[in-house]
């Protein structure tokens, strides 16, 4: 049975190619990472209760965090597409609700099943490769408001290109497999 990885580049094509500058962060932003620790936690089915539990993040569950995991490319992809549309970045980080917009989010995928949730997460992941790979090589030179550790923009520090910005884009996704990795340690425990 192939992988969900191999499901969605058979639905979308291979992994789009970014431009060179950003080939390193394409490598540290692969789901192979994320996907592989899914498949040593187990499925739903398996796992039922485990998925249920209160994850490290306050008021989510493992499935929560896991649909955030999922749908957690949307404010990446909006700086990508506010560039590529010649938008303004002040304006669209000005626009932010993420705490709102996350748990929107997550409880729109309050029912999907963990197959689900995976085969998202790397459909998203490959959207996001592709808007990568429109990029003109100018745009990587723009300028972002950074985003500290609960996500809110951050006026007061210093501002980072587009190009920082995505090279560091992986850390959302290893912050929060530390988090879903916990449930390994609960899966031991059933």
């Amino acid at each position: 049975m192939p992988s969900i990885v191999e499901l969605v580049l058979k639905e979308r094509g291979a992994w789009p190619p970014v431009p060179p500058a950003l080939a390193d962060a394409q490598r540290r932003m692969m789901p192979y990472p994320v996907m592989n620790l899914l498949d040593r936690i187990g499925s739903e089915e398996a796992l039922e209760d485990v998925w249920a539990e209160p994850s490290p993040v306050p008021g989510w569950t493992y499935h929560n965090l896991l649909a955030h995991i999922a749908s957690g490319d949307w404010v990446c992809q909006g700086v990508l597409r506010t560039v590529l549309a010649g938008g303004s970045l002040d304006a669209f980080v000005a626009g932010l609700d993420l705490d709102a917009r996350n748990a929107a989010l997550v409880a729109e995928r309050r029912d999907a099943s963990v197959a689900t949730l995976a085969h998202e997460y790397v459909s998203m992941r490959w959207e996001t490769f592709h808007l990568m790979s429109r990029l003109p090589p100018e745009a990587l030179r723009e300028t972002v408001i950074p985003w500290d550790g609960r996500h809110a923009a951050r006026p007061d520090r210093e501002r980072q290109t587009l190009q920082e910005y995505l090279e560091g884009f992986w850390r959302h996704d290893a912050h929060h497999a530390a988090q879903l990795e916990t449930a390994l340690a609960r899966r031991e425990e059933t």
